[in-house]
């Protein structure tokens, strides 16, 4: 299949990975001699699995032809840890199968280079999803669709597809694979790119996620497409298909981000500039397709002006509130050499804080990036000490410019894209129509209560193409398995109970068996816990945000009844046993990744993360509740009625950190403020959001209701946290229409058996900086009921909220969204509210403006035909016709005094500001 050279790179790879897993198991067999007799069962246990997981290998091999066996041997040596222990080799000799057929026969067979076929049609990770058979069922579905298509005309083609099948919804954090989003019709940006390059890829088109890790202008991320077709890469949108490519919704935001990203698994070398190796994988820079670009070098050294070989160099955006890096580069080593104590990176017109570290000593400096300057150099210098503790400083960071670019369609090229989306939406609401089983329904629901019936048939609702997997275990014969549940909770309600641990992402994956497990092991101790304790930490399958899998059972029976009883009564001695064995590879993982419990287990290999959700399942396994601390995610188990620290190592010494409300920022405005901790040379960000327990689904959004700090005796709110001695950091933010910020940083130290006490503060904005008064041309709009109104009588004699939307885009779903969560305070305000649409949009079947609509009973509906006259309004307001929504604060009749476009993730914060001001 490969060429001689190629191959010989890949089978040397391979081979190397093929020995560290026996060179693993000859550890293991050695730890084994060394231990106590009653200690060598894990240690026994885990060399066990991972020999069957080399002798699975090996056998698939063996079956293999020589091509299939070229394509599985680079898929083996281009693959995380956790790939190679969480899955059965027979997966992936799927993905070889087939492609070695799209090698030989497919459509565009000859046309790609092999060392970009390997890595981005027949690799099949794209980013951190979990890994299905999908490549057969993607191209039998898009075979006959794309057949005689140039490589350019079957990606466009294929993005439509995937816009039919899926479509944007804001979901929880755990990526569902592919196969997954078919049977959900939904997913974020960070889903729809998994699928469109999955499609892509199963049809022989080279395809990769790209991402832009986090915005310099706004807060939060976004992910799209690049698909290579006849010898250029081009971008595109996930599941949001335009009549051409390299045309987003995204494609202003992309030109002010600092850094736009893709991930290469292969060990091969790639062509484009790596900007890090965090793990397995390589970060490429892949901003200057998108922006204009500086070169930016920066020289690290000690306080002597020494260079600083093999320093750390973190490259920081603030977002969040948090300096979160997006390139993390090591100065060169080789004395006399041009990077010598040196690291140089390509990057936006915006700030950076770049941040150093080596052998204990960190320092950080401010980056200001402008085009007046193409090629810039700054010098770090590093220190033992860092000043300026226990006092707030300020700093002014700022967003690239926004470029203004007129970007509308011809009347032509408009209708033609509006009657392919309204195909395209019409084929994805039937098949989220036919999810819904009306007959299975009915039939699970006679078992419940009326009271039940309600909350079920949201959970049957929610699980979407997954509503078989919960009628499943709605229907299982759980007779004398659970008695324990049945005689506390009643026969059937404990279901309920059951379904209510799962997060909205886990009724789309779930299966039966791994809630009947959870279920049968944690029955015997239903009667010892508060139902809120046992059902969210002892039945819950999830430790984490990890997929659900099955895995009691097993880890249970890994232990003696002598071990199980020791941990029992003294739950701390787990990390302790597992530490004596597991170990953490972080350069042949992928951090994103959790491997499951069992995978964990074999070889005893796993990173932080999969060893803490590991321990935390065996203790539930065992009948402890234990959870992840929501703080930090340290892990914690329920001993003697509360949730006490577990660690291996002696507990580090603590102080407490009591946060107080400011007059400038309360604590419930968590995305104006983070705490972050100093670790190995970063500060790492805790989650000091307030509290939020799970409710049940609400139509596939998930709500949640937050738990709000409490007041003291003087009504201040304050948060009291419990931290690990140590160095941290608040950092407070208020960002600007233009998307820079006013930052206040305040470093400080807890100290064990110590109070600290810090009032937060915001630097304010001023009216002049949040207002200015654009005058624009009047014109008509229509109601519902087809009367003229002018865009002046919106606002006579005072303010008016007129937000021109574009119904199933992402930029329109994440305004509605954030106005929905924030619509108590929505509710508050005294202007108008206004939703501009086109009149021919199906504007009734918008569930996410419906939603909104139903909780803001006073927005009035207003339509337009999206002409000339909206595109005066935009360009009169500074803004680009071609990208909605368009957002604009109207006063006094002809006033426009705040106007924004496009993407912009808090706007509905902003529009609250101005509108209280």
């Amino acid at each position: 299949m490969f060429s001689k050279v190629y191959y010989s790179e890949i089978r040397k790879y391979f081979d190397y990975q093929m020995i560290m897993l026996n060179d693993r198991v000859e550890e293991l067999r050695r730890k084994e001699a060394e231990m106590a007799e009653a200690d060598q069962r894990l240690c026994c246990a885990s060399r066990m699995l991972l020999e069957r997981k080399i002798e699975e290998i090996s056998s698939v091999l063996g079956q293999c032809t020589q091509d299939e066996a070229e394509a599985l041997q680079f898929l083996y040596s281009a693959m995380p840890l956790s790939d190679l222990l969480n899955y059965p080799a027979a997966v992936y000799l799927a993905y070889a199968k087939h492609g070695v057929f799209l090698w030989r026969e497919g459509d565009f067979a000859g046309k790609v280079p092999e060392k970009l076929f390997a890595n981005y049609v027949l690799h099949y990770r794209v980013h951190n999803e979990d890994i299905a058979d999908t490549r057969k069922f993607f191209y039998n579905r898009l075979r006959e669709r794309t057949a005689n298509k140039s490589m350019y005309e079957a990606a466009v083609e294929t993005n439509f597809w995937c816009a039919e099948k899926a479509t944007y919804q804001s979901t929880f954090m755990r990526t569902q694979n592919p196969l997954t989003m078919y049977g959900t019709a939904a997913g974020r940006c960070g889903e729809e790119a998994p699928f469109a390059v999955t499609a892509l890829r199963s049809i022989g088109i080279p395809a990769r996620g790209v991402s832009a890790p986090w915005w310099a202008h706004c807060d939060d991320n976004h992910a799209w497409v690049e698909a290579w077709c006849d010898g250029e890469w081009h971008f595109l949108g996930g599941c949001e298909p335009e009549k051409t490519l390299d045309k987003g919704w995204f494609n202003g935001s992309a030109s002010r981000a600092m850094m736009i990203e893709s991930r290469w698994f292969g060990k091969d070398a790639p062509e484009e500039q790596v900007t890090g190796r965090p793990d397995m994988s390589a970060r490429l820079n892949l901003l200057g397709l998108y922006a204009d670009t500086v070169k930016l070098g920066v020289k690290v050294t000690d306080e002597e002006g020494n260079l600083v070989p093999g320093a750390r160099v973190d490259f920081a955006v603030l977002n969040y509130a948090r300096f979160n890096s997006v390139a993390s580069l090591y100065t060169g080593k080789e004395e006399g050499s041009p990077d010598y104590g040196r690291v140089k990176i390509d990057t936006g017109y915006g700030d950076l804080l770049v941040c150093a570290y080596a052998d204990e000593c960190y320092g950080e400096t401010h980056v200001l990036l402008s085009k007046e300057n193409p090629e810039a150099e700054y010098t770090v210098v590093i220190k033992k000490e860092m000043p300026e503790l226990n006092q707030w400083r300020d700093m002014d960071f700022h967003a690239p410019e926004g470029v203004l670019q007129d970007e509308r369609m011809t009347k032509e090229e408009a209708a033609a894209e509006k009657a392919c989306l309204e195909r395209a939406a019409g084929s994805r609401q039937q098949r989220i129509a036919d999810f819904y089983r009306k007959e299975d329904a009915e039939r699970v629901l006679m078992r419940f209560t009326e009271e039940d019936k309600i909350v079920v048939d949201e959970f049957l609702h929610q699980a979407r193409g997954n509503m078989g997997e919960i009628v499943r275990f709605l229907e299982s014969d759980f007779t004398g398995r659970v008695p324990e549940l049945e005689k506390r909770y009643g026969q059937e309600h404990w279901k309920v109970e059951a379904l209510k641990t799962l997060h909205p992402n886990d009724f789309w994956d779930i299966r039966a068996e791994v809630l009947a497990e959870c279920s049968i092991c944690a029955s015997p101790y239903a009667d010892g816990f508060s139902q809120e304790v046992f059902f969210s930490d002892l039945l819950n399958p999830c430790a984490m945000f990890e997929l659900p899998r099955t895995c009691r059972v097993v880890l249970r029976g890994m232990f003696s009844e002598e071990q199980k009883e020791e941990i029992r009564k003294d739950p701390k001695c787990l990390p302790g046993k597992l530490d004596s064995f597991l170990i953490s590879l972080p350069e042949q993982e992928y951090a994103n990744l959790i491997t499951g419990p069992v995978g964990c287990m074999t070889g005893g290999m796993g990173n932080e993360i999969s060893r803490a959700v590991l321990c935390i399942q065996i203790y539930r396994s065992l009948g402890i509740p234990a959870r992840m601390r929501p703080v930090d995610r340290s892990m914690e188990c329920y001993v003697d009625g509360t949730f006490v620290p577990v660690a291996s190592k002696e507990m580090g010494k603590q102080g407490t950190l009591i946060l107080e409300s400011g007059e400038s920022l309360s604590l419930e405005n968590w995305k104006h403020y983070s705490l972050s901790r100093f670790e190995n040379g970063r500060f790492m960000p805790l989650f000091i959001r307030p509290e939020r327990k799970k409710s049940r689904p609400d139509s596939g959004q998930g709500a949640e209701q937050e738990k709000m700090p409490e007041n003291d005796e003087a009504g201040k709110q304050e948060r009291r946290l419990e931290l690990d001695s140590g160095r941290y950091r608040i950092v407070t933010t208020n960002r600007l229409p233009n998307g820079n910020q006013y930052v206040k940083i305040q470093d400080f130290d807890i100290e064990e058996g110590k109070e600290k006490r810090i009032e937060l503060q915001m630097r304010e904005i001023s009216r002049e900086d949040l207002l200015s008064r654009m005058p624009v041309e009047d014109f008509a709009l229509h109601t519902e009921e087809g009367e003229t109104v002018m865009l002046s009588s919106l606002s006579r004699g005072k303010r008016a909220l007129v937000l021109w939307l574009e119904l199933t885009r992402e930029p329109t779903e994440h305004v509605l969204n954030e106005m929905y969560e924030k619509h108590e305070v929505f509710r508050k305000i005294s202007a108008p509210i206004y939703f501009v649409l086109r009149r021919d949009e199906n504007y009734i079947q918008d569930q996410t403006l419906q939603r909104t609509c139903g909780v803001l009973p006073g927005i009035e509906l207003l339509f337009h035909d999206f002409g000339e006259s909206y595109a005066d309004l935009s360009r009169q307001t500074g803004r680009n016709p071609g990208k909605l929504p368009l957002v604009t604060i109207m006063e006094n009749g002809n006033d426009c005094i705040f106007s924004d476009c496009g993407y912009n993730v808090g706007m509905a914060d902003m529009l609250l500001r101005i509108l209280y001001l």
